[in-house]
């Protein structure tokens, strides 16, 4: 469950900062890193965690009625134990 955590805590960071341009848009797999940590990245594995990642952000979103910019990763965290 950490790297469900971790991958959270990223996601929730980086969309939180683009809420006046596009509310409740998740974007998992589009993320910087170097080439080196990308070829680590872009394998399944990973990508099935960004994916349910973001699937918990929506979920959790929803059930509280509330955009996924607003959501907070202590709230997220504690579901995700």
């Amino acid at each position: 469950m950490a790297a469900l955590s971790t991958a959270l805590s990223n996601i929730l960071s980086v969309n939180h900062t683009q809420e006046e341009e596009c509310t409740n848009l998740l974007v998992p797999v589009c993320l910087s890193a170097s080439h080196v940590a990308y070829g680590s990245i872009c394998m399944e594995p990973v990508f099935i965690i960004l994916g349910q990642s973001a699937g918990v952000a929506a979920a959790l979103a929803i059930d509280e009625g509330i955009a996924v910019q607003d959501l907070l990763y202590e709230e997220t965290e504690r579901e995700t134990a």
